[in-house]
C-alpha cells in the first residue's frame, strides 16, 4: 500500500509544476484521496468481448465465460461478508448463463431475483473457491457490434474500489451476396461453370461475395474465425462447393468471403445429380470452430440464400440474353459439347414445335411421290428444352431423321400430316398407295430414330419420366402401325 501512495503523492507534484492554475485542483485531489484505498480482492478473468446471439430463445456453445476470482486465497476458517456480482453498465444488452446448464440468470447453482443479477454469495463455503464462480454471457440479438457492457464484482469488507470488467459486444452482421460476374442479373445467384466458351473455367462466374458489415469483430479476430456451407436445398450432393476465405484473412477481416460452386464438367450430367440442379446455398460463420452465425437460421424475414444453377438452366432460365435465337444458341452449344455429340447441322428453336422437328422444303404433286428441294431446318421446341439430357437425346432423334436426307424428311412429314387427316375423318376414305407409301414413311422413320436414340448414351441420362414420354412415342406409332395394318394397308 505505500508503493502505491508513493506514487500517487509524485503525481501530484509534477503536476503542481505546472502552473499556479493546477496548484488547486489537484492538492484538492491529493486531499481528498482516501489513504486507505485499497484494490479489490476480487477480479474478473475471461476474454473482454461478448458475443452476440441471433436467437434470444437459443444458447450459443461458445459463449463467454467469465469467472468471478479471489485475489488471495481464503484465510483460515474461511471468508466472511457477501461478495456481488452485478452489472454496472449494458445488463440489459447480455443474458447470462449457469457453465453446467442453459438456465437463464444463474451463477454457478447461484440464482438471483432477476435474470440480469445481482448475485450474491454470503456463506464461508460457498467463498472458500480459490477458483470462483462462473457465469456464461450471451449477448441478446437486439444489441448491436461495438456495443458495451460493464461487470463489477466486489466484497463488502474490501475498503477500494470494485473490480470492473468491460466487455465489447461483437456481432456478425450480414449484409448479402454479390454476383462476380455482372450479366447476372440477381445479386444471389451463381451458375455452375457458366462463361462464353464451355471450355473455359472463369473463377468468376461461379463465385458469390459473402458480404458482411466490416466491425472490429472480425478485423480483431479474423484468425480465430472461419466459414463453412451450412447447409443446401437439396442437401444430398457430395459437392456443395467451397468457401474461399484467403481474401478475408489476408485483409485481415476486411474483404468478403467467397462461395464457389461445383465446377460443372463434361461429365456431370446425370439426371439425379443434384449439383446440377437448382441448389439454395446457405452460410455459417464460425467463431473458434463454433458456430455463431447462419443465414439458414429463421428469422423473419429470412436471409437470402445463393442459387445455384447449372449452366443449363441458367442460360435457358435467367441469363439476360439480348435475343431468344441468342439465348437458345448458347444453351444449345452448351448441350452439344457436354454430351459429346455432333451433328452436321445447327438446331434452331422454334414454338410451332413441341418437342423436335425436322423439315424439309419440296413438292408434293398429286400424281408421284414428294421430291424435295432444300432442307428448311432441325427445330427444337419448349417440350425439347425441357431439360439438357432431354434436349441432348431429342437431338440424337432429329438427327436421324436428318441422317435419312431430305427427300426422306419430307415424305415422312406429309405422311403424318396425311395419316391424321385420314384419322380425323373416321378413317372412311380410301388412301391412295401413294398415301400408305408416305403414312408408312413416317411410321417407320419414327419407330427407327426412336430406336437410335435409346441406343444412345444421352438416353441412360433423363430421369423415368422423361423415358417414360419415348416409350409413349413408341406406342404410338406401333398404334398407327396397327391401325394401318388393321384397314388393310401395308407396304
Amino acid at each position: 500500500m505505500r508503493n502505491l501512495k508513493t506514487i500517487l503523492s509524485r503525481s501530484c507534484r509534477l503536476l503542481m509544476l505546472a502552473g499556479s492554475v493546477m496548484t488547486a485542483p489537484v492538492s484538492s485531489f491529493g486531499q481528498n484521496h482516501n489513504p486507505d484505498f485499497g484494490v479489490s480482492s476480487t477480479f474478473l478473468g475471461g476474454e473482454p468481448y461478448i458475443l452476440v446471439g441471433e436467437d434470444d430463445n437459443e444458447v450459443y456453445p461458445n459463449r463467454t465465460p467469465v469467472e468471478l476470482k479471489y485475489r488471495e486465497e481464503a484465510p483460515e476458517g474461511g471468508r466472511t461478508g457477501m461478495t456481488t456480482l452485478e452489472w454496472s453498465s449494458g445488463g440489459d444488452k447480455v443474458d447470462s448463463y449457469d457453465s453446467s446448464s442453459d438456465e437463464d440468470g444463474v451463477v454457478d447453482g447461484t440464482a438471483s431475483a432477476s435474470p440480469a443479477g445481482p448475485w450474491t454469495w454470503t456463506d464461508d463455503a460457498e467463498q472458500q473457491d480459490y477458483d470462483g464462480k462462473t457465469i456464461h454471457l450471451q449477448g441478446k440479438a437486439a444489441a448491436a457490434s461495438g456495443d458495451t457492457a460493464t461487470l463489477k464484482a466486489s466484497h463488502d469488507e474490501d475498503t477500494g474500489n470494485p473490480f470492473e470488467k468491460t466487455f465489447t459486444l461483437l456481432k456478425v452482421e450480414f449484409e448479402g451476396y454479390e454476383s462476380l460476374e455482372d450479366f447476372n442479373p440477381v445479386a444471389n445467384a451463381i451458375s455452375n461453370d457458366v462463361q462464353t466458351a464451355p471450355e473455359e473455367t472463369p473463377e468468376k462466374e461461379r463465385t458469390v461475395e459473402v458480404v458482411f458489415t466490416p466491425s472490429d469483430f472480425f478485423q480483431n479476430y479474423s484468425d480465430r474465425i472461419t466459414f463453412e456451407i451450412s447447409s443446401l436445398t437439396p442437401d444430398t450432393s457430395p459437392n456443395k462447393g467451397s468457401i474461399d476465405d484467403t481474401a478475408f484473412k489476408d485483409s485481415g477481416g476486411v474483404e468478403p468471403v467467397h462461395y464457389v460452386s461445383k465446377f460443372e464438367a463434361a461429365n456431370t450430367y446425370m439426371w439425379n445429380d443434384p449439383a446440377i440442379q437448382a441448389q439454395r446455398i446457405y452460410i455459417r460463420v464460425l467463431f473458434d470452430g463454433d458456430g455463431i452465425f447462419d443465414t439458414a437460421q429463421p428469422v423473419d424475414p429470412p436471409y437470402p440464400y445463393i442459387r445455384v444453377f447449372s449452366r443449363f438452366n441458367y442460360l435457358w432460365g435467367p441469363y439476360p440474353a439480348p435475343s431468344e435465337e441468342e439465348k437458345f444458341s448458347m444453351t444449345i452449344q452448351h448441350v452439344i459439347w457436354k454430351y459429346n455429340l455432333s451433328f452436321s447441322f445447327t438446331p434452331e428453336y422454334s414454338t410451332d414445335y413441341d418437342g423436335g422437328a425436322t423439315i424439309a422444303n419440296g413438292f408434293d404433286p398429286d400424281i408421284g411421290p414428294p421430291f424435295a428441294t432444300s432442307w428448311e431446318g432441325v427445330y427444337l421446341g419448349p417440350g425439347g428444352m425441357a431439360s439438357e439430357q432431354f434436349a441432348a437425346n431429342t437431338l440424337v432423334h432429329e438427327n436421324s431423321h436428318y441422317e435419312d436426307g431430305m427427300g426422306y424428311a419430307l415424305r415422312s412429314g406429309i405422311g403424318d400430316e396425311q395419316y391424321h387427316e385420314w384419322v380425323d375423318g373416321g378413317r372412311t376414305s380410301t388412301l391412295s398407295d401413294e398415301k400408305v407409301v408416305n403414312i408408312f414413311a413416317w411410321i417407320e422413320g419414327e419407330k427407327e430414330s426412336i430406336l437410335d436414340q435409346q441406343a444412345h448414351p444421352t438416353y441412360d441420362y433423363m430421369h423415368p419420366g422423361e423415358t417414360g414420354d419415348v416409350l409413349t412415342y413408341w406406342n404410338d406409332m406401333v398404334a398407327a402401325d396397327n391401325d394401318m395394318t388393321s384397314h388393310g394397308y401395308s407396304l
